[in-house]
């Protein structure tokens, strides 16, 4: 609870509001987007071991309250080991994937990513591991 109420201040200052605003967490708040062709079963395998197995943040639910009333551009996380890219609300959320350990998600090459932010245009770029060393992917 004090570390919500120290981001809920934290986010309400005025020189965090008029600025490009990257929340980083570990764990994710928002469901993990796959890709489901199976009619739902993946989707439902897939929540069935993610409620059983991994860790969550204890209070998700309150975090991406405020975190979707707040004025937050980006949230960068990590925790699954393979990278994706989606949206909570008006929100971009990045999973940072893992640069050490292969993914689970069919591409199983470790991964990293570098953003940069100019004049708050985010540009990315990912990186892979093709067995030797890093190669770059293109942009996003």
């Amino acid at each position: 609870p004090a570390q919500l109420e120290t981001l809920r201040l934290l986010l309400r200052h005025p020189d965090v509001r008029r600025r490009f605003t990257i929340v980083m967490l570990h764990h994710h708040v928002t469901q993990t987007p796959i890709d489901d062709s199976q009619n739902g079963v993946v989707r439902r395998l897939y929540d069935r071991i993610e409620r059983s197995f991994m860790d969550k943040l204890d209070n998700a639910r309150e975090v991406k309250e405020l975190l979707t009333r707040s004025r937050v551009d980006l949230i960068l996380h990590g925790h699954q080991h393979h990278t994706y890219k989606t949206f909570m609300g008006n929100i971009r959320v990045f999973c940072s994937g893992s640069s050490i350990y292969p993914g689970t998600d069919g591409d199983i090459r470790p991964f990293y990513e570098i953003y940069t932010l100019q004049d708050l245009h985010l540009s990315v770029e990912s990186w892979y591991h093709d067995g030797q060393t890093f190669v770059s992917a293109c942009p996003v």
